[in-house]
């Protein structure tokens, strides 16, 4: 079992480092890994990202978060936000929540890995108004770290919390962004006499939401744990003993 751990753990590092990497093809992905392997140390590593796609989709946003300590927390979360710009041919977004407690005692450990992506079929900004938004809710994240007043599950209610704002931001805070290839409008004239306006614009727009959580608190040296949350369409939270 120990080398089943050990390995599962080289592997999401691993997938980590190519989320990370500066090719073209890892562009889309946000990723966040918190790693604590030391006694009565809080590690808490965080992700968001705000990214404009143009053509396929196939983001990666993943939080994972490993504890191998005694008196501990680790916390990872990932937040990512991809605006579509024009028609993809294929959308194959992944999202991803792992938590791991191996030989812990009294170590808490929570992954939480939120992914909004939106497109209408046109090329989206965010006003002005919903870009101080977001990089307030970026703040409120970050300011997470110092909150060791909290518990583990509140830490989890706060994140989804700043998560269910920002996908309020992307509802309602998105606009066509103005360009010299802006929708063409024509005019014509009806038999009354009375002009008629007609923009060519594009269908309806198309959101999609995943979340992911996982929570796990140990208190006595157990064997080794792991919980992975895939593409879920609502919050999934474990607690292993």
């Amino acid at each position: 079992m120990r080398t089943v751990a050990r390995l599962l753990l080289v592997a999401l590092l691993a997938h980590s480092v190519l989320l990370a990497a500066p090719a073209s093809a890892q562009t889309q992905d946000n990723s966040a890994v918190a790693v604590n392997t030391k006694d009565g140390k809080s590690v808490f590593k965080l992700a968001f990202k705000v990214k404009k796609v143009t053509g396929d989709v196939d983001a990666t946003n993943t939080a994972v978060a490993y504890s191998s300590c005694t008196d501990c927390r680790t916390v990872a979360a990932a937040i990512q936000v991809v605006l579509v710009a024009g028609d993809a041919d294929s959308a194959t977004p992944e999202n991803v929540a792992v938590g791991i407690n191996y030989q812990c005692t009294e170590c808490e450990t929570l992954a939480a890995a939120y992914q909004f992506v939106f497109g209408d079929g046109q090329e989206l900004e965010f006003t002005k108004e919903g870009k101080e938004k977001l990089h307030e809710l970026k703040k409120r994240l970050q300011d997470l770290k110092k909150r060791d007043d909290l518990t583990i599950e509140e830490l989890a209610v706060e994140i989804a919390a700043i998560a269910a704002e920002v996908a309020v931001v992307v509802d309602t805070e998105t606009q066509v962004k103005q360009a010299k290839d802006a929708p063409a409008t024509t005019t014509s004239t009806t038999a009354g006499g009375g002009p008629t306006t007609t923009t060519t614009g594009a269908g309806p727009p198309s959101t999609t939401t995943t979340t992911a959580q996982v929570v796990t608190t140990t208190t006595s040296p157990p064997t080794p744990t792991s919980t992975t949350t895939p593409v879920v369409p609502s919050a999934t939270t474990t607690t292993a003993p």
